[in-house]
C-alpha cells in the first residue's frame, strides 16, 4: 500500500491536532484511505504521520499539493521528512 510519511516538529501538539482534525487539505477527497499519527515519547511535539492511499499517483498528487497547502493552513512549515514508502 502506498504510504506517504511526513515527519516534523510542531510548536504545540494540541493546537496542531485541532488543525489536523479540521482537515483543511481534504484528506478523504484526496484519496487518503487511512492515517496514523505517531508522536515521539522524548519530544511530544515531534509528529510522524502516515497517510495511506490506493495508488502511487494519489500519494504523489497529495505530496505535491501538500507542499503548498499544508504551510498555508498552519499544519506545518516544511516537513523534515516527506517520503513515499510501501507497507505490505
Amino acid at each position: 500500500m502506498p504510504t506517504l510519511r511526513l515527519e516534523h516538529s510542531v510548536p504545540n501538539f494540541e493546537k496542531w491536532k485541532q488543525a489536523f482534525d479540521a482537515d483543511p487539505v481534504d484528506r478523504k477527497g484526496s484519496g487518503v484511505r487511512r492515517f496514523q499519527i505517531l508522536c515521539s515519547r522524548d519530544d511530544p511535539n515531534y509528529v510522524m504521520i502516515d497517510l495511506e492511499f490506493d495508488s502511487i499517483a494519489e500519494a504523489e498528487s497529495f505530496r505535491t499539493r501538500g507542499r503548498t497547502q499544508l504551510p498555508r493552513c498552519g499544519l506545518l512549515d516544511t516537513p523534515s521528512r516527506c517520503e513515499l514508502i510501501f507497507i505490505n
